[in-house]
C-alpha cells in the first residue's frame, strides 16, 4: 500500500494478487476471483488508497443490492478505516466523508440509471457480474468524470467479482484485458494465508464433482457442461423491451420464495406478436413479504393494472404468504411440474426464423446468469468412479429459473407463435 494511507488504516495484509490489483494503473480494472479470494478486501484497499492520494475526491461504490453492499462491501471498507478518520457517515444517504474531504457515495445498481445524476472521480462496482451489464459499466464510466488538480490523477473504474458462467465481464474486459483494461485473476488458494484453517478443504468437498468447482474455487469463466438450456445465449436472447409493459396483451409474475437463498420474481409480458419478454426481475436474499408486496405494487403501476388484476404465480410451498398476497393481488399456487415446465421453457427458447419466442431484458442480470449456470446434477459411480449427469438439476443456482418456469407455465397455452409465409408459399412458425 502507498504511504499516504498507511497511518489511517490498520495493518493491511495483501496477497501478491491483491497487491498487483491495488497498484495497477490501468483505467479500467477487473479483479476476477474465486469466493474468499479477497476481492472485496482488495477493492476496499484500493478505494482508501486513492482517496488519500487525491484529497477532496469523490468515489461511487456500487453493487447489485443494498444488502450485499451493507453486509459485505461497506462492512469491509469501514473495517479498514480508522474510525477517527471518518468525519461523517450517513447511512440513510450512503455517504461516508473522510478527514481529508474525500468521500464515498454508496449506490445500488439494480437500476444503473440511479447514477445518472451523480458525478465522481472514481467508481468501484463490487460483484459487478451480478449487475446489469453493459449498462452499469457504461454509466459508471460516464460518472467517473470529475477532474483533479494533481497532474498524476486519472479517472478510474474497477470491478470485483466472482465470474458467473461466461458473464458480461468477459465481454467487457476479455480474458486478460484489452489496452487500458487491466485484469487480475485470483484463486482461493492465492488467499490461503488469510483464511481460517480448514475452510478451503470444506469448500473443496462441497464443490467436488460439481460443475462449479472451477468457477467458485478457481475464479474461472466456465461454459458449463450439462446445461438444462444450452440454446440460451446472450447474443440471441438478451434484448431490449420491444414495447412498453402496459402494451402487452398479458402480464404475469413468477415467484420463487427464498430463505437462505434469494427470493426471485420475474415480470413477464406477452407481446401482441405472441412472443414473451421478461421485463424485470427481483432477486434478494432475506426479502420480506413486505419487500415482495412493494415490488408487485411497483410492477402493477408500470403495467397500468389495478393490483387485484396482476397475476402472480407463486411457489406453493408458502401457502400463508400466498394467502396474504391474494388479499391485494391475483396470487395463486403455480404449476410446479418440473419436467413439463422445463420442456416448455426449452420450446420458447428455441431459435425460430424470426428469433426465439422468449427474450430477456438486459436489466435482469441474475436471470441471465442462471441460464448459464442451471445444469443437470452429476453423480460419481462408486465402482467405476465415472462422473455422469443425472435427470435432476443443481438447484442452488435455480431461483430465477424456477420463477421463470412458474410464470411461463401460467401463460401456458396462451403463448403463440408468429406464422411466417416463405416465398414458396410455405407457412412456418417464426
Amino acid at each position: 500500500m502507498r504511504a499516504p494511507a498507511i497511518d489511517r488504516v490498520p495493518e493491511v495484509r495483501l496477497s501478491p494478487k491483491q497487491r498487483a490489483f491495488v497498484l495497477d494503473e490501468s483505467r479500467f480494472l477487473l479483479y476476477r476471483g474465486a469466493i474468499r479470494s479477497g476481492k472485496t478486501y482488495a477493492g476496499a484497499v484500493r478505494s482508501i488508497d486513492r482517496r488519500y492520494r487525491y484529497p477532496g475526491t469523490t468515489q461511487i461504490i456500487g453493487g447489485p443490492s443494498w444488502s450485499q453492499l451493507r453486509d459485505g462491501t461497506i462492512r469491509t471498507l469501514l473495517r479498514l478505516i480508522n474510525p477517527r478518520c471518518i468525519a461523517k457517515h450517513n447511512e440513510s444517504t450512503g455517504q461516508i466523508v473522510l478527514d481529508n474531504g474525500s468521500e464515498f457515495l454508496v449506490r445500488t445498481l439494480d437500476d444503473p440509471n440511479v447514477l445518472r445524476a451523480v458525478e465522481a472521480h472514481d467508481v468501484w462496482i463490487d460483484e459487478i457480474a451480478m449487475c446489469p451489464l453493459p449498462d452499469a459499466f457504461d454509466i459508471g464510466i460516464a460518472r467517473a468524470s470529475l477532474s483533479h488538480p494533481d497532474p498524476t490523477f486519472r479517472n478510474s473504474l474497477w470491478g470485483t467479482t466472482t465470474p458467473r458462467g461466461m458473464d458480461g465481464t468477459l465481454d467487457i474486459w476479455g480474458m486478460e484485458g484489452k489496452p487500458g483494461y487491466g485484469v487480475t485473476h485470483s484463486t482461493i488458494y492465492d488467499n490461503r494465508a488469510n483464511l481460517p484453517e480448514g475452510l478451503i478443504e470444506s469448500l473443496e468437498e462441497k464443490y467436488r464433482d460439481t460443475p462449479f468447482f472451477e468457477q467458485e474455487l478457481l475464479g474461472m469463466y466456465t461454459a458449463f457442461e450439462g446445461l438444462v438450456y444450452p440454446m440460451f445465449s446472450r447474443q440471441t436472447h438478451v434484448k431490449s423491451a420491444p414495447c412498453a409493459l402496459h402494451d402487452c396483451d398479458e402480464i404475469v409474475v413468477g415467484v420463487d420464495w427464498g430463505g437462505v437463498t434469494p427470493t426471485a420474481m420475474v415480470l413477464l409480458g406477452k407481446l401482441p406478436s405472441g412472443r414473451v419478454h421478461q421485463y424485470a426481475e427481483f432477486y434478494r436474499p432475506g426479502a420480506t413479504l413486505g419487500d415482495v408486496g412493494a415490488q408487485l405494487h411497483e410492477w402493477a403501476s408500470l403495467a397500468r393494472l389495478r393490483p387485484e388484476r396482476l397475476r402472480v404465480a407463486c411457489d406453493g410451498s408458502e401457502p400463508v404468504a400466498i394467502a396474504t398476497l391474494a388479499q391485494t393481488f391475483r396470487a395463486f399456487a403455480a404449476n410446479k411440474e418440473r419436467e413439463t415446465g422445463r420442456k416448455y421453457v426449452t420450446q420458447l427458447l428455441q431459435p425460430q426464423l424470426a428469433g426465439p419466442t422468449l427474450t430477456v431484458d438486459s436489466a435482469c442480470p441474475n436471470t441471465i446468469a442462471e441460464y448459464g449456470q442451471y445444469v443437470w446434477a452429476r453423480k460419481r459411480d462408486g465402482e467405476t468412479k465415472v462422473v455422469y449427469l443425472t435427470d435432476k438439476t443443481i438447484d442452488h443456482h435455480a431461483d430465477a429459473m424456477d420463477a421463470t418456469r412458474y410464470g411461463l407455465m401460467e401463460l401456458g397455452q396462451r403463448v403463440s407463435y408468429e406464422v411466417i409465409t416463405l416465398p414458396s408459399g410455405l407457412q412456418v412458425a417464426g
